[in-house]
């Protein structure tokens, strides 16, 4: 009797500490702007400031609004790549190649579209690397200055815009 009484009192101390649990996320999910040039290369002038990657999550694109909830601009498609680095300077593309050199399909982004781009930052460069996006146009008829939001690493669940081939 008395080890049925402490079972019951110490599952009752476990339920109790479970509604009081809080989330410890700490990914660097809050959407920021972007302006990126999307022109014939992915070159300077055609990416984002650089951004904490604090895990392995794929990288958020929102070409539907900015971080204020206004219209996005720019051309109907842009090609974007997320390249990354272990100091903030010294970029390297980690989304066109697994970082064990599988292709991964182009990651087109489409107005009017939010979803994920796989990449390998954090799995390349570790704890404190950095991301950006950089961006180049999707065909001819497809250029201009593009405007949303991004975001280095990613919750929820969206598609994603490309994928290993």
């Amino acid at each position: 009797m008395k080890t049925k009484k402490i079972l019951i009192f110490l599952l009752t101390l476990v339920a109790m500490l479970s509604v009081f649990a809080v989330s410890a996320s700490a990914n660097n999910h809050t959407d920021v702007d972007f302006i990126l040039y999307a022109f014939t290369n992915p070159e300077p002038n055609k990416y984002t400031a650089a951004r904490l990657k604090k895990d392995t999550s794929s990288s958020y694109v929102n070409y539907t609004t900015d971080s204020q909830g206004y219209a996005v601009r720019g051309p109907y498609k842009f090609e974007a790549f997320i390249y990354g680095s272990s100091n903030g300077s010294s970029f390297v593309d980690c989304s066109s190649y697994t970082y064990n050199n599988r292709p991964r399909s182009r990651a087109i982004i489409t107005k009017g579209t939010k979803g994920f781009i796989r990449q390998d930052v954090y799995e390349r460069f570790g704890y404190n690397s950095y991301a950006q996006i950089w961006a180049k146009q999707e065909s001819q008829a497809n250029r201009g200055i593009a405007m949303g939001c991004w975001s280095a690493d990613s919750v929820g669940t969206y598609n994603h815009y490309n994928h290993v081939i």
